[in-house]
């Protein structure tokens, strides 16, 4: 990476989710419950989704639903066809915990593997997960989440912690216009970027994602939570990658338009799981960079729910 002005805050502890019991919303009761997985759900460090409630910060919503398959030992079954999970299930979150149909279960003495994501949609469990298509433009969800836990159930613990993990990027872009620029309207900001990929789910630490191509892509959600600092920010959900060139539209006074572009003199990286600032400044005749700051998606505490059998 040649660009190096990072600023990287530490990652916050997971959160401890509270348990509660609401029976008539729960799936018709196992026959044998003993080895029956209860999910316990976060996403990222904290509890977070994709519902903004203020600036950085977001919370689950009543009805998020997650998909979660499970194979156990050295198998691969993403390898075979059709594919043979041990669990394959859908879990619901009813505002207090998940409910997961149809009921998972531990195989015992042995590894078990879990991989999870959000949307549902996301990918078909009966597809190659090594290869799954992403079109960020035409995506119903941008904010795709992922979790991948390993571990041999305990004896009385049948508790699966799966902490998700954001596979885009947040970027926001904040301008500064000199003062040759008043009553600044009509901004626009387009990034020379990937806008899909295809993503390996399995892969053990994180997701693989890989972008393909480069083309002009606009930051369209105007920022509500912008600093008085800057005159503009926008923000928006982007694939992992490196980038260097963006491109700057307005118009100001009386209705005069300017066109500008910037162009970084290496790659800027955008990590997957991390919320990116670039802030500009926009003056006569060219655009300097003043920052680049970088932090986990995630840095406040929201609370949550975990699943029961």
């Amino acid at each position: 990476m040649k660009f190096r002005q990072y600023i990287i805050l530490p990652a916050l502890s997971l959160l401890a989710v509270a348990t509660s019991c609401e029976q008539q919303e729960m799936p018709p009761a196992a026959e044998n419950d003993g080895d029956v997985v209860e999910i316990i759900a976060n996403i990222g460090e904290v509890d977070t989704r994709v519902a903004q409630v203020s600036d950085n910060v977001f919370s689950f919503e009543r009805g998020d639903a997650i998909h979660v398959v499970g194979w156990y030992g050295d198998d691969k079954p993403w390898t075979d066809t059709p594919v043979k999970w041990w669990n394959d299930a859908t879990s619901t979150y009813n505002g207090t915990r998940w409910v997961t149909d149809p009921y998972m279960r531990w195989q015992n003495g042995v590894t078990n593997h879990f991989v999870a994501w959000y949307p549902t949609t996301f990918a078909d469990s009966g597809s190659d997960l090594t290869a799954v298509e992403f079109d960020l433009l035409t995506a119903p969800v941008r904010d795709v989440l992922w979790a991948r836990k390993s571990q041999v159930r305990e004896d009385g613990n049948n508790r699966l912690q799966l902490s998700f993990y954001h596979m885009m990027s947040r970027l926001d872009v904040c301008l500064k216009f000199k003062g040759q620029y008043q009553d600044v309207t009509d901004v626009v900001v387009l990034a020379r970027m990937s806008k899909s990929a295809t993503v390996n789910l399995v892969s053990y630490s994180e997701p693989y994602v890989f972008p393909i191509g480069k083309t002009s892509v606009t930051l369209t959600e105007k920022t509500a939570y912008a600093s008085a600092d800057y005159d503009y920010s926008t923000r928006d959900i982007v694939i992992p990658q490196d980038f260097s060139e963006l491109h700057i539209s307005f118009k100001y006074g009386n209705g005069q338009t300017a066109n500008l572009p910037y162009k970084h003199n290496g790659d800027i990286d955008i990590f997957p799981n991390c919320h990116h600032n670039l802030i500009l400044t926009v003056g006569t005749d060219r655009v300097t960079l003043d920052e680049v700051t970088v932090i986990p998606w995630d840095v406040r505490e929201i609370e949550g729910g975990e699943a029961e059998e």
